[in-house]
């Protein structure tokens, strides 16, 4: 597994993470870096991104989707998802999901 996370929060652009995923195929970014798309459960469109989920399962590239099981403004999102993760992951950093 990669010594970095990258944690990708993400709100009603589901379409953001195949490109995402494609784009860190083709850099090499796996040997680098592990991917989360932080997101809402009360995101209008949750289905599309446990759909994209779905379709990678069994994937060996190491990415998921973090679930918030309440809506939290951006900074607090962050700070929980950080601190969740910070043990397994020697550095955490964020992107936008149109960062590409």
């Amino acid at each position: 597994m990669a010594d970095l996370l990258v944690i990708v929060p993400s709100r009603g652009r589901p379409e953001s993470v195949p490109r995402l995923l494609d784009a860190w195929e083709t850099t090499g970014a796996w040997e680098r870096a592990s991917l989360m798309f932080a997101v809402d459960v009360d995101d209008p469109r949750i289905g599309e991104y446990r759909r994209h989920a779905a379709d990678r399962v069994g994937d060996d590239r190491h990415w998921w989707l973090g679930e918030s099981l309440v809506w939290r403004p951006m900074v607090h999102k962050l700070d929980l998802v950080a601190t969740n993760e910070a043990a397994r992951f020697g550095a955490l950093a964020f992107a936008g999901d149109d960062h590409v």
